[in-house]
C-alpha cells in the first residue's frame, strides 16, 4: 500500500467511524510527509504554520469545514501551533476559533483526558463484554468459559496499549504475552506492562528482558483468551493462521490486513472492530469540538455520570456505620464527564452492533460496517447525493 492509498484508506475509515457512532463528522485524513524525528522543534513550527495556511487557502480548515485531530507524529504542542496560526493569520478571532483543531493543550481549549481516551475506550469494550457475557453473540466467543481472569497477548507497545491495560482490573485480566518489533516475551503468570515498557524505553527493545526471548510468531501461537493488535496493518494472513485466541481486539486503525480478515472469519474467531474498539480518541475529539463551540449536550454528558454517582452513593450508604463518607465523594469534574460520555457512546454503539449482528447472523466486524455504510447511504439518499 502506497502512502497515498494509506491516507485514502484512513480517510474512509474515519468516515465509517463517524457514521458508526452517529457523530456529525465527515471523516478525513491528511499528513505532512516528513519524519518528525529529523527536524528541530523550531523547524516543525515553521512547517506546521505553512501547512495550516495552505489548508486555509484551499478552504480545508475551520470548525465547520475540517477539524484536524492529533495523530502519529503530532502532539498537543503541534495542535496548539495550528490553533495559534489559525488565530493570528486566518480567523480574526471568530467565536469558533478553538474548534478548528482538537488534541490541543488544556490552556488552548483541549481536554485533560485526550492522551488516555483511546486506551480507555478499548478497555471499556472488554468491560462491556464482561457485563454482557450472556449475550448470544458474545457467548459464542467463549470468553465466559475457563478461569475468571482472562489472558491477553499484547502485540505492540504503544501509548494506547499501555493506557488500555492500566484501565483494566488485574483481577479480571492479565497480560501473558507482549510483542514489540522483532522480540516478544511470554509468562503464563502475567506481566506488569508498565515495567516491560520502561525496560523497552531504556534499552531500545525487549531484547534481553528474559532468559527466553521469543519470536513474534511464537508468541502469537500461544493460547490466550484475547489477542490485541495495536499497530496499523500488523496482522498478516500467515499470522492469522497461527492465532490461538477466542477474541481479536483491533486497538489501532486497520491493524488486520485483508487476507488476515478472511482467514480469521473462516476460523470463526470474533473480531472486535476498530470502528468500536479504537474509537476513544475519535470520540474525545468530537467532545473537545463540542466544548470549544460551547454547545454541549448536557443530557448525554450527565446520563452515565449520574448513574455511576447513584451507584457510588448507594455503596457508601450500605458500607458506612454513619451513612455517607463525605471524603469519598468530591463531585463531578470535567474529566469524569468526558470519560463517562465516552463510556455511554461506546456502550450504545456496542449494543447496536450486537443487535445488527444477531438480526442478520453476521460477525461483529461486518455488523459494524453494515451500520456505518447504511447510515452513509441513507444520508446520501436523503440529500440527493445518489442521483449524481
Amino acid at each position: 500500500m502506497t502512502h497515498y492509498e494509506d491516507l485514502e484508506a484512513l480517510a474512509s475509515q474515519m468516515s465509517y467511524k463517524a457514521s458508526f457512532h452517529n457523530v456529525p463528522f465527515g471523516g478525513a485524513k491528511g499528513c505532512i510527509y516528513i519524519d518528525p524525528k529529523n527536524y528541530t522543534y523550531e523547524e516543525k513550527v515553521k512547517i506546521v504554520r505553512r501547512f495550516t495556511i495552505e489548508l486555509w487557502k484551499r478552504s480545508m480548515i475551520g470548525a465547520s469545514t475540517d477539524v484536524m485531530g492529533v495523530d502519529i507524529g503530532t502532539d498537543d504542542k503541534i495542535m496548539n501551533i495550528i490553533r495559534d496560526t489559525y488565530k493570528n493569520v486566518i480567523s480574526n478571532n471568530t467565536t469558533e476559533l478553538d474548534a478548528c483543531v482538537t488534541g490541543k493543550g488544556i490552556s488552548s481549549g483541549g481536554l485533560e483526558s485526550s492522551k488516555i481516551a483511546s486506551g480507555f475506550g478499548t478497555a471499556r469494550c472488554l468491560k462491556f463484554i464482561q457485563e454482557n457475557s450472556k449475550n448470544k453473540i458474545l457467548a459464542e466467543s467463549r470468553l465466559g468459559s475457563g478461569g475468571s481472569t482472562k489472558s491477553i497477548i499484547l502485540h505492540g507497545l504503544t501509548n494506547n496499549s499501555i493506557n488500555f491495560i492500566n484501565f483494566l482490573n488485574p483481577k479480571d485480566f492479565k497480560v501473558i504475552g507482549i510483542i514489540d518489533g522483532e522480540f516478544g516475551c511470554f509468562n503464563a503468570m502475567g506481566f506488569n506492562v508498565n515495567e516491560v515498557d520502561n525496560y523497552r524505553k531504556k534499552n531500545g527493545s525487549l531484547e534481553g528482558i528474559s532468559k527466553i526471548l521469543y519470536k513474534p510468531e511464537e508468541i502469537i501461537s500461544k493460547k490466550c483468551d484475547i489477542y490485541v493488535a495495536c499497530k496499523e496493518q500488523l496482522v498478516t494472513g500467515l499470522m492469522a493462521e497461527n492465532l490461538n485466541c477466542k477474541l481479536i481486539v483491533e486497538a489501532a486503525n486497520l491493524p488486520l490486513r485483508i487476507d488476515a480478515i478472511e482467514i480469521i472469519r473462516k476460523r470463526n474467531i470474533q473480531i472486535l472492530p476498530d470502528l468500536l474498539s479504537y474509537s476513544g480518541g475519535f470520540l474525545i475529539s468530537y467532545l473537545e469540538w463540542l466544548k470549544n463551540l460551547e454547545h454541549k449536550n448536557l443530557t448525554l454528558l450527565f446520563k452515565r455520570f449520574d448513574s455511576n454517582s447513584r451507584s457510588t452513593l448507594k455503596k457508601m450508604l450500605t458500607t458506612s456505620d454513619f451513612g455517607i463518607k463525605t471524603e469519598e465523594y468530591h463531585g463531578v469534574t470535567e474529566n469524569d464527564l468526558i470519560l463517562t460520555t465516552i463510556e455511554e457512546l461506546t456502550d450504545n454503539s456496542f449494543r447496536k452492533m450486537l443487535e445488527v449482528a444477531e438480526e442478520n447472523n453476521i460477525d461483529l466486524r461486518t455488523a459494524a460496517y453494515t451500520i456505518a455504510l447504511e447510515r452513509l447511504y441513507e444520508k446520501c439518499k436523503s440529500t440527493g447525493g445518489l442521483s449524481l
